[in-house]
């Protein structure tokens, strides 16, 4: 069954991290030296959200590719939030009239996932990415929980040190005692984005080791399969490809194309045709001639088109 097919491109997977890991190197440069400067204080709170979304982005492809995962029994919640996490599907009366509810799900899932404990956070997100024996970032995290909480401090105190900075912050401590307030000076900026480009970088190589055989053409080839079980209709025998490039070079005529049954004819011109850009491929296209399961099988081709990168030329 198609829920079954695995869609995930590794390229995909990793660009939420590469792209914020850019845009993070590219603040530094605009960081001056006044340690009230509203401008730094911009940068610090933009650069706490390229990081967040870095992970939130990522974690949100992989969940596209394995609704499955959505089940968090296994995680390591709050208390406060675990009955709510730990459910399978959790979609109210409302949402049923919702067009995704697939991406409701996700995004609920995200939502509880982000209001945890910072450090359940990336356990739990290393965990749901497969990556947790994988990668170690115990350096990392009393830091990234410092900067998260002085970015709290700088939006809702002023930089006036609370109890809430002093429960949750461990050993990277700026302050011990309530009532100081912290710099956010040119120096802490540039640091903080060190660690958070580090962290990310451990986190990309780690899933990039992981997931680096998940390439276009492997999903090219699976969601082929499910399409057509012909024997007759091998994938190498209608498309030219380059697995160096992992992509498509061109599409071929099969010899034994005169074989195939209309159902299939009319699945394969639906693959050409957006391949090609060709709309002339469909000009006796009707849905009603295909039975039930082909029906299914197009259906699920045509809302999957947008992820699977069939190279238009």
């Amino acid at each position: 069954m198609f829920e079954d097919l695995n869609l995930l491109y590794y390229k995909k997977l990793l660009k939420p991290l590469l792209n914020s890991i850019e845009k993070l190197q590219n603040i530094t440069p605009s960081i001056n030296e006044d340690k009230k400067s509203i401008t730094n204080h911009g940068l610090f709170v933009m650069a706490n959200a390229y990081y967040e979304a870095a992970l939130s982005d990522s974690l949100r492809y992989y969940f596209e590719c394995f609704p499955k995962k959505l089940n968090f029994s296994n995680l390591s919640f709050s208390k406060e939030i675990t009955s709510f996490s730990q459910s399978n599907l959790s979609f109210a009366k409302q949402d049923v009239f919702d067009d995704d509810l697939i991406q409701l799900e996700i995004d609920k899932k995200l939502s509880s996932l982000f209001f945890d404990k910072f450090e359940n956070y990336i356990h739990n997100y290393l965990s749901i990415m497969g990556i947790e024996n994988e990668i170690d970032i115990s350096f990392d995290i009393d830091y990234l929980i410092e900067i998260k909480e002085t970015r709290n401090l700088l939006m809702h105190n002023n930089l006036i040190v609370n109890t809430i900075y002093l429960d949750k912050v461990k050993s990277i401590k700026r302050a011990n005692k309530i009532g100081d307030t912290l710099i956010i000076d040119r120096k802490y900026i540039i640091e903080s984005i060190e660690r958070m480009i580090d962290n990310l970088h451990k986190i990309e190589t780690s899933l990039s080791t992981k997931y680096n055989d998940y390439k276009r053409l492997r999903i090219l080839r699976t969601i082929w399969s499910y399409l057509f079980s012909s024997p007759v209709m091998p994938f190498d025998d209608f498309w030219e490809t380059n697995a160096d490039t992992d992509s498509i070079i061109q599409l071929k005529d099969s010899k034994y194309e005169s074989h195939i049954s209309n159902s299939e004819k009319m699945l394969l011109d639906v693959w050409r045709s957006h391949y090609t850009g060709n709309p002339k491929r469909l000009e006796n296209f009707c849905i009603y001639s295909l039975d039930g399961r082909n029906q299914k099988k197009l259906l699920y081709f045509l809302s999957i088109l947008d992820k699977i990168d069939l190279e238009c030329h």
